[in-house]
């Protein structure tokens, strides 16, 4: 880990519809397909376990686009730190299906 990352430890992550989509060889989708081999993408909410970055301090809770991985090394961008204490039942609130895209089967 070099100055200005910090590595965290995920412990929730979305499972969106749209994955499957990713995952096919269609060139004309509205984004890039995830390729065999590389970490399908997914919000997901982690622990800073270690930070040699200025503004992330180890036990900060953070949100942001971290990919199906337990483990992300990041320099920060695109990841937002929980300013207010969130219990892990909010948490669970926020992931659950019929939040975020899973309000999508009532448009």
């Amino acid at each position: 880990m070099t100055a200005g990352e910090f590595l965290v430890k995920q412990n929730h992550m979305s499972l969106d519809p749209a994955m499957f989509g990713w995952m096919s060889p269609d060139t004309n989708s509205y984004i890039v397909p995830v390729a065999l081999g590389d970490v399908m993408r997914s919000a997901g909410i982690g622990e800073v376990i270690e930070s040699n970055h200025t503004d992330f301090n180890v036990g900060d809770r953070v949100l942001g686009m971290m990919g199906w991985q337990q483990y992300l090394l990041s320099s920060g961008e695109g990841l937002n730190k929980i300013e207010v204490p969130l219990p892990d039942e909010t948490i669970f609130i926020c992931f659950r299906p019929t939040r975020f895209n899973g309000n999508s089967r009532f448009i």
